[in-house]
Parts: structure tokens; C-alpha cells; sequence
């Protein structure tokens, strides 16, 4: 009943819906987080690996991908082609996609001082160990890191906002004087 209900929400609201870009090569584990993905009335948008969703972001470089722009990028980080570490870079590069929140996951452990220079030198938000928690932890936790990278973005929208009703604007840490147009 449960999964039922589920899917009929899923259904009637999957229409306002962005996608999930998925990166994963272990097969199992890619078609069980997107088979979640879709209970939790999300759209996954899945690859197999590095080089596939490498190929898929050169379509969204130079303007011939014409589908719907994913809102998320969950991504395993060793596996065939190109890493994890190395798409979550190029997506921090692509104009269209580069403010959208990035989750890493890893079945290697990394030490703190390991995850602190993926994150300064990629621009990911969050990384998950593997194995995947249960079904609940997993959902909240990538809901909790898409809503800060929400909030995040709205607040420095705002902030920028504000500094142009001033004459001033917020770029990279920066505060340069515009010319104020009425």
C-alpha cells in the first residue's frame, strides 16, 4: 500500500519535476537508486559511467541537449572513464548546470583532510559512504543537501540583489561598482 501511494504521488506531481543526473557503474546499485529516485517522485537521468555522462555534458556545453537540465548529480567517484571527482569539476564548469548540488559516493574510505581537498578542488556538496544507507537516511539526506544548495543560491540571489539596489554587486567575493540603471 505504502509503495502504491507512493507512486501515485509520484504521478501526479512527476510533471513539475527536474532530474537526478545518476552516474554509477555497478549496474545493481544504479538501477535500485533509481528505482528509489522515481518512488520519491524524482526523475532519474542515469549513465553508466564516467565516459557516458562525459559525452552527455558535452551535449550540455554546446547546446544540443534538449531535454530537461537535472537539478541534482549523484555520483559514484571510482569507476571506468572519467571519475566521479572529474565530472563533478567539469559540471562546476558548465554554465547551465554549475550551480546545481553535487553528491559524491564511495565504498573507499577518505580521511577528513581527503574529502575537505575533494570538496575545494571539485565544488562537491556532500559525499556518501558505501554501503548506501537505509532507504529513509539516504532520501533525507539527499533532500537536506539539494534544500542548503537551495537556500545557499536563493541567499546569495538575494545578496546580490540587494547590491545592485545599491550600485553594487557580489561576483566571486568581489565588490565592484555598476552603473545604477533606472
Amino acid at each position: 500500500m505504502l509503495l502504491y501511494c507512493s507512486l501515485a504521488k509520484r504521478a501526479v506531481g512527476q510533471e513539475d519535476k527536474l532530474g537526478w543526473l545518476l552516474v554509477e557503474d555497478d549496474t545493481d546499485i544504479r538501477n535500485v537508486v533509481a528505482v528509489m529516485m522515481s518512488v520519491w517522485g524524482e526523475k532519474p537521468l542515469p549513465f553508466p559511467d564516467g565516459n557516458a555522462a562525459w559525452a552527455w555534458l558535452d551535449s550540455v556545453a554546446n547546446g544540443t541537449f534538449t531535454g530537461e537540465l537535472p537539478e541534482l548529480a549523484l555520483m559514484d567517484i571510482r569507476m571506468p572513464g572519467y571519475t566521479g571527482d572529474k565530472i563533478a569539476a567539469r559540471i562546476r564548469q558548465t554554465s547551465a548546470i554549475k550551480d546545481i548540488p553535487i553528491i559524491l559516493m564511495t565504498a573507499f574510505s577518505l580521511n577528513d583532510s581527503e574529502v575537505k581537498q575533494m570538496i575545494d578542488q571539485t565544488g562537491i556538496d556532500y559525499l556518501i559512504n558505501k554501503p548506501l544507507p537505509d532507504m529513509e537516511d539516504f532520501r533525507s539526506t539527499l533532500y537536506r543537501v539539494r534544500d542548503d544548495k537551495r537556500a545557499k543560491m536563493s541567499a546569495a540571489a538575494k545578496a546580490n540583489a540587494d547590491k545592485i539596489d545599491t550600485g553594487k554587486v557580489v561576483d566571486a567575493g568581489k565588490v565592484d561598482n555598476v552603473e545604477k540603471k533606472e
